[in-house]
């Protein structure tokens, strides 16, 4: 009877155990599905201050760019792959190959560009710049706010000259 006793108190501990670590699982793995690394940033609440307003902006603007980034890498390559198959296109006067080949050199340099601005910008962005200083943090989000616009305008610009001459 003591043997049939202790079997049913093992297996009530492990029973309990088992279903504590079960428990535990599961809290942890909702928390952290609520808690992920992607932030979205379209389903934010409406802002309290105007840092957070300024904050919002920023991250429209980043947000809105964003997925442009593979295109510009794409666009990247192929401009460097024609413009290092460039001795091969025997159908264009000499003249129009040296300008060709020029408009092919600012494109590239204008991607790189656009692809290292927005990596830079993000490496920089210190989401607590100023958290405790509202003016600091309003002139910070101030500044965030112009210089995520030029690399908006470094993506969105060197794109539409992809689309151009990479038709070509």
């Amino acid at each position: 009877m003591e043997l049939s006793l202790l079997k049913f108190t093992s297996m009530l501990r492990i029973t309990f155990f088992c279903f504590m670590s079960l428990s535990v699982l599961l809290a942890c793995q909702s928390s952290s599905d609520n808690s992920g690394e992607h932030h979205d940033h379209s389903a934010m609440e409406a802002p309290k201050t105007p840092a957070d307003s300024l904050y919002g902006q920023v991250m429209e603007m980043h947000d809105l760019v964003m997925p442009k980034m593979g295109k510009v890498r794409g666009a990247q390559k192929r401009a460097q792959a024609l413009l290092d198959s460039i001795g091969a296109l025997p159908t264009r006067s000499s003249a129009t190959l040296t300008a060709y080949k020029k408009e092919l050199e600012t494109l590239v340099s204008e991607l790189s560009y656009a692809d290292f601005a927005m990596d830079q910008w993000m490496m920089e962005f210190n989401l607590d710049s100023g958290k405790n200083n509202v003016e600091v943090r309003l002139a910070y989000l101030r500044s965030e706010f112009d210089k995520v616009s030029k690399v908006k305008d470094a993506i969105v610009n060197s794109l539409a000259k992809a689309d151009t001459l990479l038709k070509k």
